[in-house]
């Protein structure tokens, strides 16, 4: 019976062990879920690109048809070795599928479930919990201390120095969700490369709580489906602000939205995530935002969050790739859109 605490998790992901082949990552911070998530899933199989290790499945699919991941899970691979299964949790319960998988337990094969802020006694919860070879995993937002533990380690990272002024600064607009926070970092290491020491200019340059009006211009274009409209925006945006920072806001926009669709899919109605919104979303921009919580699953955000999130790493090796991943990360939103509408 494997349960682990917000504060211990990071270590107990590090040292993944060999005997614990079921995860569960549950909490309010999407964001971390996602990180957690994904760094089991990396050290589960030798290529995560490989659809032959790697397989993702929706919760909802698994709840209409429970055999199919015990199917799944059994699947040997075309040329053997480990592979790993990621499900991503949605509205309905698929702990039956679950409970058959401990009776039978796959061979050569990882589960990791992303789940929402799950209850102590919901059925998925207990079930991992209890399991001698599972464990459920709390993801809440991060304390100050660990922000400014993260804050550390990517200026180390990056060769750069802060300035205690501009570090409180910094973690004071941080810690809703680690995604974000990773990206609001990486715009700012960007922002401040080759400078060596980042002040609060810096931080209030890059760190700022409303995008400029080009950016809210093409993310919003792009959710309404149109692809011509939404690239001429995105290339108006990129001749203003660097590629890879506007990936940071779309990230930030996308895990917003994550959120609010969370609290529909749990019954709140739509009338009180709209009075809950930020005051700069109003009138059409009000309706706007409601739309696309609507018309996108919580498990399809969740999803286009890690994929912007790669591209966006991916950005960051290569700068030279930068406008093409952006434009690229813009296509998905408008395609996701018109398979919404």
């Amino acid at each position: 019976m494997v349960a682990i605490k917000n504060h211990e998790a990071d270590r107990f992901v590090r040292s993944r062990s060999a005997d614990i082949w079921l995860y569960l990552f549950c909490g309010p911070d999407a964001g971390l879920v996602a990180e957690r998530a994904h760094s089991i899933v990396r050290t589960a199989v030798a290529n995560p690109r490989d659809p032959f290790q790697l397989l993702r499945l929706d919760g909802d699919q698994i709840a209409s048809d429970p055999g199919k991941l015990a199917d799944e899970a059994n699947t040997i691979g075309l040329f053997g070795g480990s592979r790993c299964i990621h499900i991503d949790a949605g509205s309905k319960t698929f702990a039956p599928a679950i409970e058959d998988l401990i009776a039978d337990p796959p061979q050569d094969c990882v589960v990791v479930i992303s789940a929402g802020d799950l209850k102590g006694d919901s059925p998925l919860r207990k079930l991992v919990t209890r399991y001698a070879k599972g464990a459920a995993v709390e993801c809440y937002p991060d304390t100050m201390k660990q922000l400014e533990l993260i804050v550390d380690e990517e200026m180390k990272r990056a060769g750069l120095t802060i300035t205690p002024g501009a570090r409180e600064f910094l973690t004071s607009h941080l810690g809703a969700d680690r995604l974000v926070t990773r990206s609001e970092l990486e715009k700012l290491v960007l922002y401040a490369s080759g400078q060596g020491i980042i002040n609060e200019g810096h931080v209030e340059a890059v760190i700022a709580d409303a995008a400029a009006l080009s950016i809210d211009e093409a993310i919003f274009i792009a959710f309404n489906g149109d692809y011509r409209t939404a690239i001429e925006a995105g290339q108006k945006t990129f001749s203003q602000l660097d590629p890879g920072v506007f990936m940071g806001f779309l990230l930030r926009h996308i895990l917003f939205l994550h959120r609010m669709r969370i609290d529909l899919d749990r019954g709140v109605s739509l009338d009180s995530i709209g009075e809950r919104l930020p005051r700069n979303y109003f009138g059409q921009k009000r309706t706007l935002i409601l739309n696309q919580i609507k018309a996108w699953s919580a498990t399809r955000l969740l999803q286009i969050a890690a994929e912007i999130a790669t591209a966006s790493a991916h950005a960051r090796r290569d700068s030279r790739s930068a406008d093409r991943l952006a434009m690229r990360c813009l296509w998905w939103i408008v395609r996701g859109s018109r398979r919404a509408s």
